[in-house]
């Protein structure tokens, strides 16, 4: 190998500079912070529709199997009225049912763990860039830190 060549790929290891905190650069990070607040209502708007589904599917689900229990002192043994016990256990049945299969509950939870964990990257990015430039860490770990945090979570959210 060529003694120049040699020499300067030699160079590559010695990190001379720091890339410094640029107006570019505190842009782009308060462009991931901001896009982290985006995702964080995204999930806690998602959080409070399934809290509501699985509300709307377990009152009904747990008031009407005790008022069917007591219907029957009130009904009279008719041809009409035979019906409407199993109707309502049939339509309890299916309630729980599509409770337990879409399982909003446990989706809620999932959708409330990542918006924490969104807002908890963005409060991170604010912590970061309400320090002066010269108290930082250098730009290209921040970012590199930020954006391994970052990806991490848009891999692994759940679905919207």
């Amino acid at each position: 190998m060529p003694e120049s060549k040699k020499s300067e790929s030699s160079l590559d290891l010695n990190r001379i500079e720091e890339e410094p905190w640029s107006h570019n650069n505190e842009q782009f990070i308060q462009d991931i912070r901001q896009d982290c607040l985006h995702r964080y209502n995204i999930h806690d708007s998602e959080s409070h529709i399934n809290k509501k589904k699985h509300i709307l599917m377990s009152v009904p689900a747990i008031i009407l199997p005790l008022i069917t229990a007591n219907l029957s002192f009130f009904l009279e043994d008719n041809a009409n009225t035979v019906w409407v016990i199993p109707l309502l256990m049939t339509f309890t049945g299916i309630i729980s049912g599509l409770n337990t299969l879409f399982e909003f509950s446990v989706k809620k939870e999932k959708h409330d763990q990542q918006s924490n964990k969104y807002a908890e990257l963005a409060g991170e990015i604010q912590a970061i860039l309400i320090r002066g430039k010269q108290y930082r860490q250098p730009y290209d770990v921040s970012v590199q830190s930020i954006n391994c945090k970052k990806s991490n979570l848009d891999t692994t959210s759940p679905y919207v």
